[in-house]
């Protein structure tokens, strides 16, 4: 037959009680969520940022392509009878009509 022995439990040798176990898990959560959504965050804005270079990129590529096909660089042109002269921080150039 199997005896079994009392066993004495003294301060030392105390364990977790739920309370404990509740906070501990609410911590880890709250820690968890805040790393996530900050990622997240990171995730966009280099997004938006990826996407703003290729618009900045696509505008560039537009204007080479409009200097490089320009027929003239003009100082001032007329267009429905309003007449557009170019500064020193503009270029007018006549391109070939599509």
């Amino acid at each position: 037959m199997i005896k079994f022995e009392k066993i004495q439990f003294n301060k030392s040798m105390r364990g977790i009680s739920l309370l404990e176990i509740m906070m501990a898990l609410t911590i880890a959560t709250v820690s968890v969520s805040s790393i996530t959504i900050l990622v997240q965050r990171l995730i966009l804005a280099n997004a938006a940022y990826i996407d703003n270079r290729a618009q900045a990129r696509y505008i560039m590529d537009v204007m080479q392509r409009d200097m490089q096909g320009a027929i003239a660089v003009e100082s001032s042109r007329t267009y429905d009878s309003v007449l557009y002269e170019a500064t020193n921080n503009d270029l007018i150039l006549k391109i070939p009509s599509i």
